[in-house]
């Protein structure tokens, strides 16, 4: 589980525990949830997406190979933000494979 609550090395998005950036969160009251901006960084590139969760603690326990963002990277535009917003997953035991697109073996 990841200790640090900033990491900002460089130029582009901060990575943070929590999503509190207007114009970032976005909150289903009903169900509690709120979008979290998350990256799983692989090596050579990232796979962005928004995990549906109550916290980003919750996020972080439950799927600790993604960073949290509280704002998008620069050269990210409105139509890719709303895209990932579209396809945003709930957090579950396959969170990251949604992200990823994969598909979980039926039952």
């Amino acid at each position: 589980m990841r200790t640090s609550t900033l990491d900002n090395r460089g130029p582009g998005p901060v990575k943070i525990r929590a999503c509190d950036a207007d114009g970032m969160e976005t909150s289903n009251p009903e169900a509690g949830m709120t979008a979290h901006l998350v990256a799983y960084e692989y090596g050579s590139g990232s796979v962005w997406g928004f995990i549906n969760a109550r916290t980003a603690e919750d996020i972080i326990e439950k799927v600790p190979e993604v960073d949290i963002y509280e704002t998008p990277p620069v050269w990210m535009s409105d139509g890719q933000l709303r895209t990932l917003r579209e396809r945003a997953v709930y957090l579950a035991d396959d969170a990251l494979d949604g992200i990823l697109h994969r598909r979980t073996p039926a039952a």
